[in-house]
């Protein structure tokens, strides 16, 4: 019973306190819950709740506009951020897939050059047999060859101002769709560092269908299966061609080493970061 005492004397002290900084408001609280009645520890504590100060409703209006102002504030970057992470996380997975499968191929078949993809097999003739040799080891559910159908068919944006050259109808690709919903399509080529190259989108056909946000390129080489824009690469597909656009249609190809390694896509959001400086916006 003492120590419920203390306890009442801290309240009243502690509101006391309040009332002298914050005005009538708080002492106006303070009678609310400590009426002029005496009463014993035991009664303040079973005081009923009913009783207490409650908030108006000009309080209560205001309060939830704060946190509708402040909800419409940070949910858009909330989710944008929460689907970027997604991305990665799905891209990587389609990486490791396609790796394996290509890795399985080449212990079962040889190295390209035992493939039988001859000079004249370039675009869809030798799209086929790596697309052939690469289902094998992967679960497709939908083949669509070269027919379309498999990705948007219009064509891909890019984070430039110029539309990609690949469509969803584009009949040099061999395309399929994977059972987790990410469309592969696969176009073919011959020489002696570059056999090819591959777009995946991983939702398939829905938006946005660009490149450097859903959809992702690579090229096949003779010993594996490399992402566009890795660390040291020169020419057209790179990552600086990525995060600073230009007006062509491969500008956003170099994206993909980026996400696949960095684990991110802050490219869409600052415009300086590089392989060898900054790695993220924050």
């Amino acid at each position: 019973m003492h120590e419920k005492k203390k306890q009442l004397v801290r309240f009243q002290t502690l509101f006391i306190r309040i009332q002298r900084y914050c005005g009538t408001k708080a002492l106006r609280l303070y009678r609310n819950i400590f009426p002029k009645q005496t009463y014993s520890p035991v009664h303040l504590f079973s005081y009923s709740l009913k009783k207490r100060a409650a908030f108006t409703l000009a309080e209560i209006l205001i309060t939830l506009g704060i946190i509708g102002v402040v909800a419409a504030m940070t949910m858009p970057s909330l989710i944008q951020e929460h689907r970027e992470k997604a991305t990665v996380a799905k891209l990587k997975k389609v990486y490791s897939t396609l790796n394996n499968a290509f890795i399985l191929s080449i212990n079962e078949y040889g190295d390209l050059n035992g493939w039988g993809i001859t000079s004249g097999d370039i675009d869809n003739k030798g799209a086929d047999i790596i697309a052939k040799r690469l289902k094998e080891f992967m679960i497709s559910a939908k083949d669509c060859n070269s027919d379309g159908g498999c990705f948007g068919e219009n064509a891909y944006k890019t984070l430039g101002t110029v539309s990609e050259r690949f469509s969803g109808g584009s009949n040099n690709f061999s395309t399929f769709i994977l059972a987790d919903g990410t469309s592969i399509g696969i176009w073919g080529n011959t020489g002696e560092i570059s056999y090819g190259s591959i777009i995946v989108d991983i939702n398939g056909k829905q938006r946005p269908n660009t490149v450097g946000k859903d959809a992702f390129w690579f090229e096949i080489t003779k010993n594996s299966i490399v992402p566009y824009g890795t660390k040291g690469r020169t020419g057209s597909y790179t990552f600086e061609n990525c995060v600073n656009p230009v007006s062509a249609y491969y500008t956003s190809r170099g994206c993909t080493a980026w996400v696949i390694f960095n684990e991110n896509m802050d490219y869409l959001h600052c415009k300086d970061l590089s392989w060898d400086g900054k790695t993220r916006c924050k």
